[in-house]
């Protein structure tokens, strides 16, 4: 899966690109 098309799956998923965005903060704040 190219950047892109990853990109493109994202703007048709929003729900998705949310929960991924909490997921990351969330792994962020573990790690530091």
């Amino acid at each position: 899966m190219t950047a892109s098309h990853a990109l493109s799956q994202l703007s048709y998923s929003p729900k998705i690109f949310l929960t991924y965005q909490m997921l990351n903060d969330k792994v962020n704040m573990l790690l530091t």
